[in-house]
Formats: C-alpha cells, sequence, structure tokens
C-alpha cells in the first residue's frame, strides 16, 4: 500500500488533461461535492485508525498510508478530477481501512481481559496480527476436538459431509478499464428511442443521464448509486444460450460494488481488483 500509495502520487503521467475556456473557475456539481465529503470521512476514519495503531510496529506505516492519502486527496481536489478521487478510494482506501481495522479488532478481542481494555504490547500484537491475517485469508486450521463416544460421532459423520460438499459463495474479481465505452438503450427529451454510450471517461453529463436511466430501469434511488467504471467479465445469459464475456458498468450502490447486465438490469455483486500493499 505504501509503494502504491508513493506511485500514484506521481500522476503527472496520467492522461486526460482538462482546459477551462477563459481561466476561469470550474463550477462543482453536487455529486463532486459528495464525493469529496466521502474523501474526507474517509480520511478522517484513516487517522482514527492511525491513533488504534500507536504504540504497535505498524504505527509508522500507517502514519504515512494516513499523510499520503491526505496530499493525494488535496492534489486531486486541486486538478478538479473528483471522480479519480473516488475511483482511488473504492480501490484502495475501503479495503485498507477494512482490513486494518479487523486485524486490530481480533487481536483486541484475543488479548484483551474480560473487565478492562489494555494497548497490545508490540511483541504480543505481532504474533496475533500474524494469527489475524491468516484467519482473514481462511488459512487457519481446524481445531481437534475432544475424543467423543463412536455413536455420537456416527450421528455427525453426515453432517460433516454435508458441509464438507456445500458450496462457496465467492465474489468475481474485476478490473476497470478505462478506455471501453458501453452502448445501451435509452429515450431522449420527447421520450423516442435511442442509444447512448457511457464510459469511465465520459463527460459528466453523460454519467448523470447514464445513472438516471439506470435508476429508473432498477428501481432505486438516483442519489445512492455511482458510476464507477466498465468492466470485462461474463454474467449468466438473460435468455437461452451460454454466456459470454463482455464489458459491464460497474456500480457503487449503498457501500457496495455490482456489476449490472444490460438485457435484463439485474445487478451482480463484485469486487474491484486492487493493488497488493
Amino acid at each position: 500500500m505504501i509503494e502504491f500509495l508513493r506511485s500514484l502520487f506521481g500522476l503527472s503521467d496520467v492522461t486526460g488533461n482538462r482546459t477551462v475556456v477563459g481561466g476561469g473557475p470550474v463550477s462543482v456539481d453536487a455529486r463532486q461535492v459528495q464525493y469529496i465529503k466521502d474523501s474526507n470521512l474517509r480520511i478522517a476514519a484513516l487517522h482514527q485508525l492511525y491513533t488504534r495503531y500507536k504504540g504497535t510496529p505498524h504505527e509508522a506505516k500507517l502514519k504515512e498510508v494516513y499523510t499520503k492519502t491526505k496530499d493525494i486527496h488535496v492534489h486531486l481536489v486541486h486538478k478538479k478530477r473528483v471522480h479519480e478521487l473516488e475511483l482511488f478510494h473504492l480501490q484502495n482506501t475501503d479495503h485498507f481501512l477494512n482490513t486494518f481495522t479487523i486485524i486490530l479488532d481480533v487481536h483486541q478481542k484475543h488479548t484483551a481481559p474480560a473487565t478492562t481494555a489494555t494497548a497490545p504490547e508490540p511483541e504480543s500484537f505481532f504474533k496475533n496480527l500474524k494469527s489475524a491475517t491468516a484467519t482473514l485469508a481462511g488459512k487457519t486450521k481446524p481445531v481437534t476436538e475432544p475424543a467423543r463416544q463412536p455413536a455420537i460421532q456416527r450421528h455427525q459423520e453426515p453432517a460433516r459431509t454435508a458441509v464438507a460438499d456445500a458450496p462457496a459463495a465467492t465474489l468475481p474479481e474485476v478490473s476497470i478499464d478505462t478506455s471501453s465505452r458501453i452502448r445501451y438503450n435509452s429515450e431522449d427529451e420527447k421520450g423516442i428511442p435511442t442509444t447512448k454510450a457511457i464510459g469511465f471517461t465520459s463527460s459528466q453529463e453523460e454519467k448523470e443521464a447514464f445513472l438516471a436511466h439506470v435508476a429508473s430501469r432498477v428501481g432505486m434511488y438516483r442519489r445512492d448509486v455511482t458510476y464507477v467504471g466498465n468492466a470485462m467479465l461474463t454474467l449468466p445469459a438473460a435468455y437461452s444460450g451460454p454466456p459470454s464475456a463482455a464489458y459491464a458498468p460497474i456500480l457503487h450502490w449503498r457501500g457496495l460494488t455490482y456489476a449490472l447486465s444490460l438485457s435484463d438490469y439485474r445487478l451482480y455483486p463484485v469486487k474491484i481488483y486492487r493493488r497488493s500493499f
């Protein structure tokens, strides 16, 4: 995460510069204002997490992540690239906050006394950190159960077999393609059918029109949904026939990320690929 933040902050090679005609200030719409508010909330959450990690071996890392994230926020807001700021948080900050909060919560749960909560010692914290990380990755070893009577073991054997055979629920991991554009059927102001396109580089007006169209078709509040970009994935076929891989719009709705099928307007939960840190 540290190396990624350092490389991302050098944003001089990013394409798509925006020029203001006449050199005057650009007005910030309501959606951009909300992005900036959400970014400030994430930065405040990072500072709170850094405060919780004080006195641990990871204090310096958390402080650097917090500082670099603030710098990225200031830089992108100054450049009026607010949508890129929101995408950066979705791909990195949210995952970082969630992971390191869970790690600390697991540590405190296993080390705090029954009556009082104490700050973790550095050595014990590092040991519990490794244990919590293994738990999150699904690498924990099963706990050996005490010996039981053969009749009880025979009674429980079918249940164990059923659990072992149960399918595992997984979320597909997708990558945002910043150059693709997807065509979709909509209507103009007079209700006449028309074809429009949406992509990561679309104008704010095009994105607003797309989100208004999706909100009316899916049945959601417009203010709750955000367009993230397009991603290549295979969705279930709306009609008979094998599914095929294609670009689909990725939406952020009430804290979760979904892929939208434009054939039947169904939402499929996904997670966005995030660079390792």
